[in-house]
């Protein structure tokens, strides 16, 4: 990963909202170019002194820099590339410099910088093709598709192997069909397919050609043609049953069935034939957690309660996994009516976990799990203690502020159960203004006033959902199906 001078969480803060440009910061930390040379070790030196420069630039700003201080950044940089233009920390020192363009709106000279780097880099297919994808991002932002389609085509055609050339068909078929653009979609399909069959008969029996398998799977997937799909997971698992690959294929072959085909039977089969072929590999314990959850989902609550059990005391130390299993194991007692124990287990992840998200929605949900059952004393009593533990991590400036942010939702939801309207509207309100880009505020607002029966006011909102969010259907189909119930009134 890239290291950033001591300053960067101001940096980060000051340009929170320009999305362009974290996408840039992250493209590039990726670790890159070898080698124990004096150049090598000189380059870290230069580099680690433009550092301590940038540090002292930025020291103490909370403001935007002045053009004068970008370019003492650049300058700062710059030295490290040309004294060392092909080391390592010069791929470094490029990419900061390009984020310093980008940060102001200077997306000609930051092309310059991408085109640089791939020249410099032509040698390493991985930066090479990533400054060429960059390069097409710009120009994508700013709606020139075809100009971005040119600097795709050619990472296709120059790094067919690195990352992007392998996944970049995917991504143009994908583009074309966000747009609705079926013809297109149908015809960059093809071309997809194609281009990862020609690359399987110039490395045909090589672990690149399972490789560029994977790729295949994933375009006819993308594609929503399932039936191709299992054919390349089965061509890999047939062609070597030992390897990596015919493991990623056999769970991505069950994932297939259980998320995208609906098949559970199908989906138990062959996770219950994977761990029973790769017992002791680690994802035979995702899978044994993925039986859990279907037996879950198909109500067979008996065997999914064994299994979320025997998947807990196996894996102590696999953090993710025993969360997973938790939260399953939580949902089977609820679903059987256990309240002591399905209370008992959300607070046991509140403990074990504190500061994932799930921790997070606890307090919530155990005053509505209570209210499902009609414990109405005690979902008042839980009530009361998460309005007081969400307050206390919304004032607590220590925790980061996303998650300050979310337990504020969880409040304003709290405050609406509790019957204090108005509290909840407001937070929901200072949410909405934070995120305007997130309509779920919005939602939950002409909800509370559809409640309360303030009609015109949900309503309004409902209407702003609408116009405001045309590319979120799913959020703008609920709001327009309350806008026909609203208007029968």
């Amino acid at each position: 990963m890239r290291q950033r001078h001591n300053k960067d969480v101001l940096m980060r803060n000051v340009y929170t909202n320009n999305v362009l440009i974290l996408y840039f910061i992250v493209l590039f930390l990726v670790p890159v170019l070898g080698g124990c040379t004096d150049n090598r070790y000189a380059s870290e030196r230069l580099f680690w002194q433009a550092e301590q420069k940038v540090a002292q630039i930025v020291n103490g700003k909370k403001d935007n820099l002045s053009n004068d201080e970008y370019e003492r950044i650049i300058s700062a940089y710059r030295e490290v590339i040309d004294n060392y233009p092909l080391q390592k920390y010069s791929q470094k020192a490029q990419s900061h410099i390009i984020d310093m363009l980008l940060l102001q709106g200077k997306y000609k000279e930051a092309e310059q910088e991408f085109t640089a780097m791939a020249d410099n880099f032509s040698s390493q297919p991985e930066i090479a093709s990533q400054a060429l994808f960059a390069r097409g991002k710009i120009y994508e932002y700013k709606e020139d598709w075809p100009r971005a389609l040119e600097e795709y085509e050619q990472v296709i055609a120059k790094y067919p192997l690195s990352p992007r050339g392998l996944e970049l068909p995917i991504y143009i078929m994908r583009h074309y069909r966000d747009k609705g653009d079926q013809r297109n979609v149908e015809r960059t399909y093809k071309q997809a397919v194609k281009n990862y069959r020609d690359l399987l008969k110039d490395f045909e029996g090589t672990d690149m050609a399972s490789r560029v398998k994977e790729y295949l799977a994933l375009v006819h997937l993308s594609k929503g043609n399932f039936k191709e799909t299992l054919k390349v997971y089965d061509d890999i698992i047939k062609e070597d049953m030992n390897s990596a690959f015919a493991q990623q294929a056999l769970f991505a072959k069950g994932d297939l069935y259980a998320t995208k085909m609906r098949d559970i039977s199908k989906a138990m089969e062959v996770y219950e034939g994977f761990v029973r072929k790769y017992p002791e590999v680690r994802a035979a314990l995702a899978a044994r957690l993925r039986l859990a959850e279907l037996y879950l989902n198909d109500g067979r609550l008996a065997k999914a309660e064994e299994l979320f059990s025997a998947v807990i005391n196996d894996i102590p130390g696999e953090k993710n996994l025993c969360l997973r299993a938790h939260i399953g194991l939580s949902k089977v007692y609820a679903q059987k009516g256990y309240v002591e124990k399905a209370v008992k287990e959300y607070e046991l992840i509140a403990k074990e976990f504190p500061r994932s998200q799930e921790a997070l929605t606890v307090p919530f949900v155990i005053v509505q799990y209570y209210l499902d059952k009609g414990y109405n004393l005690e979902a008042r009593k839980a009530l009361r203690i998460a309005i007081n533990q969400y307050k206390r991590i919304t004032e607590d400036n220590v925790q980061d502020e996303v998650y300050r942010d979310e337990a504020a939702n969880f409040l304003a939801l709290c405050y609406v159960k509790e019957n204090s309207f108005d509290k909840g509207i407001v937070l929901l309100e200072k949410l909405a203004r934070k995120y305007p880009d997130n309509p779920m505020y919005l939602i939950k607002i002409a909800s509370v006033y559809h409640n309360i029966h303030d009609l015109d006011k949900a309503l309004a909102i409902y209407k702003k959902i609408v116009s405001k969010y045309p590319d979120h259907s799913y959020i703008v189909n609920i709001a327009r199906s309350q806008i026909d119930i609203l208007e029968q009134k």
